[in-house]
This record gives structure tokens, sequence and C-alpha cells, in this order.
């Protein structure tokens, strides 16, 4: 469009919706849906690392034996 000199002019639209809007409320419920879910991913993540440490300890204890 440059080549062909037409002026092109960037369009910028700043949404945001109302705090009292179903639009409003759907995103808060998916932030909190994904935290949630983030949470759990985390939580099923410290359970491996504390098993990966028990089993390290472990072979550290047989070792010694």
């Amino acid at each position: 469009m440059e080549k062909q000199e037409l002026i092109i002019e960037k369009v910028v639209d700043n949404f945001s919706s109302a705090p009292g809007s179903s639009h409003f409320g759907e995103l808060g419920q998916r932030a909190t849906r994904l935290q949630d879910e983030a949470m759990k991913i985390l939580g099923a993540i410290n359970q491996v690392l504390r098993s990966i440490l028990n089993i390290t300890y472990d072979l550290k204890e047989m070792r010694v034996r």
C-alpha cells in the first residue's frame, strides 16, 4: 500500500469492560479458574519434587549401608 502512495493510519482500540457488565464478570471467573489450575499444577510439581528428594535420600542411606 505504501508503494501505491496511499496514506496509512493505524487505529488504536483500547477496550475495557464496565465493572458491572457480564463480560467483566466472565473475565474474573476465567482468571479465577486459571489461577486454580495453576495452583493444582504447582501442587503436583511440589509432590513430584518431594518424592524425588525422598528417593535420593533413601538411595544415599542404601549406599551407606
